[in-house]
């Protein structure tokens, strides 16, 4: 929810900055929206994961 927010400031509300000067601005806003709502669905499986010290989890977590 917060990154839906969060894009609808930065494209609508806020001054874009010069697309001479960061050309993929509104792409890279997109791209920022669905990084965050991956990284809220995965957050808590990390969470059970190292609760229930699954080492080869949290080693190829850390890994990417």
């Amino acid at each position: 929810m917060w990154s839906g927010v969060c894009g609808f400031l930065w494209l609508y509300v806020w001054q874009q900055p010069d697309p001479a000067v960061v050309p993929f601005y509104e792409t890279s806003v997109y791209w920022f929206c669905v990084c965050s709502l991956v990284e809220v669905f995965v957050q808590p499986l990390v969470v059970v994961g190292q609760i229930l010290l699954f080492i080869e989890v949290k080693v190829g977590y850390l890994l990417i």
